[in-house]
């Protein structure tokens, strides 16, 4: 049994001495090759395990930092959405108030200048109803001036 034990120490031996002049060979001819020291000399570490506590906390923490910024990010976004639209319905009806005014000093005259309002169109905060409605008394405006010319030519016609 002794023998068979001083042979495996004696095996051991001779392979660890191997490795060891193997290692100093790689090291030697490694100095030229940086990849070669780098790779095979050097041991990384690819991969820890953490502990599903760690990893768990690691994600509320993230969620603490980065969601009052998000949440904040999203109010201001919000704010400005709001602003903007306010902006672009003034426009719109700055837009269509002014298209009335010029329908109403050039529209019917076919180009020359009709009489001037008495009552001129003041700039408010109006409403996308109150624009249509606007929109619908100048048409029936128009159709009820249309009728009284016709009266007056049929009046006219029969003298």
């Amino acid at each position: 049994m002794d023998g068979s034990l001083n042979q495996s120490c004696l095996a051991l031996q001779n392979s660890v001495n191997l490795l060891q002049g193997t290692l100093e060979r790689l090291k030697e001819q490694g100095k030229h090759s940086k990849r070669l020291t780098t790779t095979l000399l050097q041991s990384k570490r690819v991969f820890e395990l953490l502990s599903e506590y760690d990893l768990q906390r690691a994600r509320l923490d993230l969620i603490e930092d980065v969601e009052p910024v998000v949440d904040k990010l999203c109010n201001k976004l919000e704010k400005s959405l709001n602003k903007l639209e306010r902006e672009r319905s003034t426009l719109q009806q700055t837009y269509e108030l002014n298209q009335l005014r010029l329908n109403n000093r050039f529209g019917s005259g076919g180009g020359r200048v009709s009489k001037i309002q008495k009552y001129p169109v003041v700039m408010g905060t109006s409403t996308n109803e109150e624009l249509e409605r606007l929109r619908e008394l100048k048409s029936r405006k128009e159709a009820l001036e249309y009728q009284i010319q016709e009266l007056k030519g049929q009046q006219m016609d029969s003298y």
